[in-house]
């Protein structure tokens, strides 16, 4: 919900605007059950909601560039996924 406000449009297309503290703690987040999950042996994908699948690609790709990030739609209906972890970040400010 916090990424879906931060939305916003910009010359480039629709981007996700936050404060840099919150955008560290997210990147760090994901670092870290992207991390976890790949120390198991497990193939690792982020999925995330449609609205803000491209956005959160730019924000995360120098960070994480081989991070693959999927809305859910994009999952073929035959493609098993298994839930390893779940990001949570909150924005300090709210």
């Amino acid at each position: 919900q916090t990424l879906a406000g931060a939305l916003q449009p910009t010359e480039t297309g629709v981007a996700l605007l936050v404060e840099p503290a919150l955008m560290q703690r997210l990147v760090t987040a994901v670092a870290q059950e992207v991390e976890r999950a790949a120390a198991r042996g497990h193939q690792v994908a982020l999925l995330t909601s449609a609205r803000v699948r491209r956005p959160l690609r730019r924000l995360l790709e120098r960070a994480l560039p081989q991070l693959p990030v999927l809305a859910y739609g994009e999952i073929a209906s035959e493609v098993e996924v298994e839930a390893l972890g779940m990001v949570e970040v909150h924005d300090d400010a709210r």
